[in-house]
C-alpha cells in the first residue's frame, strides 16, 4: 500500500488553537498528477471517477465504484470502494481515533455547555451519533488519500449519487493537494417547460367527466375529515389513558422503544422487548401498575394503534399523545431559544483537525442545523413530560438506551421521580453512550444503571465516571426466558432453514449501525467467503433494526460470481428466536455484534473476523471464548471441527464475568422496590385535576 506516501503524514499539520482554516499546513502530495513524488519522472494520470454503482464502464477515466457489496472480476478494471476502505480499516482504529477527537472537540468548544437545558446537556443524547458521523468522515479521508497516492489522478470527478460525505471531503482534499475536482450538482426535478413558462391548472371538465371530478373531490375531503376525527379521538384517548393511571395506584412509568423481537419461552411464542417484559412480568406478581409508553409511537401508525389497543391495563401511551400536553405559548420561545444557541454554536473557533484538514465547520454546521430543527421540540418536550409526570404521580421511571432519553431523565429529576436504566446491548470502552471523561454537572445520569455482569460494573465505575452505588449487578433479563432446548429443536430450526444433512449451519450476526453496516461488514464477509465453501449454509441474522435490503447476500454471492465459483447456500433471517438459532448452529461469526457474547453463553463455537479494526471489543479472543479468523483458507480450517474450539473452564469464567447468575428480573424488581422505598419520603409531587 502506498497511502499516505510523497511526503505526506496524516498527523502532520495540526493547527494552533483558533487557526479556523480549512486545510492546515498540508504539503500537497504532488501538483496536478503529472510528477511522481517518489521517483521525480513525470507521469501520466487518468482522471479519478466516482461512480454510485457498476454500471458505468470508461477507457479514459479510472472509476472507483462505490457499492459497498460490489467485487469486480480480474478483467475489470475498476475499482471496488472495499479495497481501500479495507487498507484504512485495516490499519486503523476508527473507533478510537474518532472518540478522542470528538470528546477534545467538546471539551475545547463549549459545546456541552452551549447545549445545555435545565441544568442537562443534551451533548450527551446527540454525541453518540456525530461519533459515528466522524467515523465515517475519517474514513473517506483516508480513502481519498490512498487513492490519490495509488492512482495520482489528474482531476477527481463526483457525478450525482456520489455521498455528501464524500463529496465533503473532496473538495478539501482536492483544494490540499492542488487537484482539480468536477462536481456534478444533481439534476433539478423538472415540474414546467421554461419555454413555456408556469403549468396551468387545466379548466374544469364539464358533463359526466365533471360531475365525477366532483364526486373523487368530495370523497377525498370526506376521508380527510374522517382521518382527521380518528387522529383527534385517538390523542384523546391517550388523555383518557393518562386519567384513568393518574386515578388509581401510583404506576411505574416504563418507556417501551426498543423493537420487539421474537422469543420462545416455556409458555409460548411472544414477540416482546426480552429485556424489559421480564422484568415487568416479575413486578406484576408484587401488584405493581405499570404505565408503558412509545415515545416514538405515533397515533395514525397502523402497528402501534394496534399495539396500544391491545396492552393491558390502562393501556399502552404512543408519544405523539405528548402533544395534548403542549402549550401554545411555548412555541416561539423555545425557537427563539434554540436560534440564540445555534448563533452560539455558529461562533464557535475550535478547529476539529483530521489528517491535516478542519473537520470543525462542517460539524458546526451540523450542529446548527440540529439546533434550529430539532433543538426547539426537545425543549418544548422537557416541559411536555414534566406535565405529564406530574399528572401520573409515577413510583419511578424505568427505561434502557437512557443517554437518547436526557428529556425524560431532566423531567424526573426535576420531579424527585427515581430513574432506572436496564443495559440492553453491549457496553464497551468506546461507548460514547456509556463513557465519560468527566462527571460535569450537565451530565444527568439514571439512579440505577443494571448491568449484565460484573465486568460491564467494573467498565462503568472504573472506565467512566459512575459511581459504585449507581451501578447494579444484575445479569440478564433476557436469560430468564430461555427456554430449554428441546432434543428435536436442533433438527427443527434446521429443517425450517432448509439446511441440508451434514452441511454445517454458520450463523452471521449483523449489528444496526449504518456505518459498520456499509463498511466493516462488506470487508469482512468478501474477506472470509473468498473461495469456495462446500457444505457451509450461511444463515445472516438481521439486529431487529436493520432492513434487508439485500446487502449481505450481494457481497456473498457478487464475489462468489466476480472470482468464478458457487456461493454457500444463503438464509437470511431476522424474526426468529435468537436463542434457539444460536443453539443451532455449528458456529457463529460475529464482528461487533452483542451475539458474540450471547453465542458464548449458549456454548455455540465463535469465530471472530478480524479484517477491520477494531478487532474485538470486549477481550473475547484474549478471554479465550473465541478464535480469530482473517480469510477465508482459516474459516475452511476452523469449520473442520468447530466443537473444538470450545474451552469448557475459559467459557464459564467468561458467563460468571458477564452474566450474574440467578433470576435478573427477580432481582431487578426488588431492587428497583427499594429505590422507590427511598425516594417517597421525598416525594411530593402535586396532581393535577386533568391531563388536559
Amino acid at each position: 500500500m502506498a497511502s499516505f506516501r510523497a511526503g505526506y503524514s496524516p498527523r502532520a499539520g495540526a493547527a494552533a488553537e483558533g487557526d479556523h482554516g480549512r486545510a492546515r499546513n498540508r504539503q500537497p502530495a504532488y501538483a496536478s498528477g503529472v510528477i511522481d513524488a517518489e521517483s521525480g519522472v513525470s507521469a501520466s494520470s487518468r482522471p479519478l471517477r466516482f461512480e454510485p454503482d457498476a454500471g458505468s464502464q470508461s477507457g479514459t477515466e479510472r472509476i472507483v465504484v462505490l457499492d459497498p457489496s460490489w467485487t469486480p472480476s480480474a478483467a475489470d478494471s475498476r475499482i471496488t470502494i472495499r479495497d481501500p476502505a479495507e487498507r484504512i480499516l485495516a490499519a486503523r482504529d476508527l473507533y478510537d481515533e474518532a472518540a478522542v477527537l470528538l470528546n477534545d472537540w467538546a471539551d475545547k468548544s463549549g459545546i456541552v455547555e452551549i447545549l445545555t437545558v435545565e441544568g442537562s446537556s443534551l451533548w450527551y443524547q446527540v454525541r453518540l451519533a456525530h461519533w459515528w458521523w466522524l467515523q465515517e468522515r475519517l474514513l473517506w479521508l483516508g480513502v481519498l488519500a490512498d487513492l490519490i497516492a495509488e492512482e495520482r489522478p489528474s482531476v477527481i470527478r463526483c457525478p450525482p449519487g456520489t455521498p455528501d460525505a464524500l463529496v465533503g471531503v473532496v473538495r478539501l482534499l482536492s483544494e490540499a493537494e492542488q487537484i482539480p475536482a468536477e462536481i456534478e450538482p444533481a439534476p433539478l426535478p423538472i415540474t414546467t417547460n421554461p419555454a413555456r413558462g408556469a403549468a396551468k391548472e387545466p379548466p374544469p371538465r364539464t358533463g359526466i367527466l365533471g360531475w365525477l371530478d366532483r364526486f373523487r373531490g368530495r370523497r377525498e375531503r370526506e376521508a380527510r375529515e374522517r382521518q382527521k376525527a380518528i387522529r383527534a379521538e385517538r390523542l384523546a384517548e391517550m388523555v383518557r389513558r393518562v386519567d384513568r393511571a393518574a386515578g388509581g395506584p401510583r404506576p411505574l412509568v416504563v418507556l417501551m422503544d426498543h423493537r420487539r423481537q421474537l422469543v420462545e419461552t416455556e409458555s409460548g411464542r411472544r414477540e416482546i422487548n426480552p429485556y424489559i417484559q421480564p422484568i415487568l412480568d416479575e413486578l406484576s406478581t408484587k401488584g405493581i401498575d405499570f404505565f408503558e409508553i412509545e415515545t416514538r409511537g405515533k397515533v395514525d401508525d397502523t402497528g402501534a394503534w394496534h399495539r396500544a389497543s391491545e396492552a393491558r391495563g390502562v393501556g399502552l401511551f404512543l408519544g405523539e399523545g405528548l402533544l395534548r400536553f403542549a402549550r401554545s405559548e411555548e412555541t416561539q420561545p423555545s425557537i427563539d431559544e434554540a436560534e440564540s444557541r445555534a448563533e452560539r454554536i455558529r461562533a464557535i473557533n475550535t478547529p476539529l483537525i483530521a489528517d491535516g484538514v478542519d473537520l470543525g465547520p462542517e460539524l458546526i454546521d451540523r450542529l446548527v442545523t440540529y439546533c434550529r430543527r430539532s433543538l426547539p421540540a426537545r425543549i418544548r418536550d422537557v416541559a411536555r413530560i414534566r406535565r405529564l409526570l406530574e399528572r401520573l404521580q409515577p413510583i419511578g421511571l424505568l427505561l434502557a438506551d437512557e443517554y437518547q432519553r436526557q428529556e425524560w431523565l431532566i423531567a424526573a429529576r426535576d420531579l424527585g421521580i427515581p430513574t432506572a436504566a436496564i443495559q440492553h446491548g453491549g457496553i464497551q470502552r468506546r461507548h460514547l453512550g456509556y463513557i465519560h471523561n468527566a462527571r460535569r454537572p450537565e451530565l444527568t445520569l439514571p439512579d440505577r444503571t443494571y448491568v449484565f455482569g460484573d465486568w460491564e460494573r467494573r467498565l462503568l465505575v472504573d472506565a467512566s465516571v459512575y459511581e459504585p452505588s449507581e451501578v447494579v449487578v444484575a445479569g440478564s433479563p433476557r436469560l430468564d426466558i430461555v427456554r430449554q432446548p428441546e432434543g428435536n429443536d436442533r433438527l427443527g430450526v434446521r429443517q425450517e432453514l432448509g439446511v441440508e444433512d451434514g452441511h454445517k449451519l454458520v450463523v452471521v450476526s449483523t449489528t444496526w449501525g449504518d456505518f459498520a453496516r456499509r463498511f466493516h461488514f462488506p470487508i469482512a464477509l468478501a474477506r472470509l467467503f473468498d473461495r469456495p465453501m462446500p457444505g457451509v449454509h450461511l444463515v445472516v441474522k438481521l439486529h431487529p433494526t436493520e432492513p434487508d435490503d439485500g446487502l449481505y447476500r450481494r457481497v456473498v454471492e457478487g464475489a462468489a460470481r466476480a472470482r468464478g465459483y458457487s456461493p454457500p447456500v444463503i438464509s437470511v433471517v431476522q424474526k426468529i428466536d435468537l436463542y434457539r438459532l444460536l443453539s443451532a448452529a455449528d458456529a457463529h461469526l460475529g464482528l461487533y455484534s452483542t451475539v458474540i457474547t450471547e453465542a458464548v453463553f449458549t456454548g455455540t463455537p465463535n469465530l471472530l473476523a478480524q479484517c477491520t479494526k477494531p478487532h474485538d471489543l470486549l477481550g473475547y479472543v484474549e478471554a479465550g471464548v473465541a478464535v480469530p479468523v482473517r480469510d477465508g483458507g482459516e474459516l475452511q480450517r476452523l469449520l473442520e471441527d468447530p466443537r473444538s474450539l470450545v474451552d469448557e473452564a475459559r467459557r464459564a469464567a467468561f458467563v460468571r464475568d458477564h452474566f450474574e447468575p440467578g433470576n435478573a428480573s427477580r432481582r431487578i424488581s426488588e431492587d428497583l422496590l427499594q429505590l422507590v422505598e427511598l425516594a417517597k419520603a421525598g416525594s411530593t409531587v402535586p396532581r393535577e385535576r386533568s391531563a388536559t
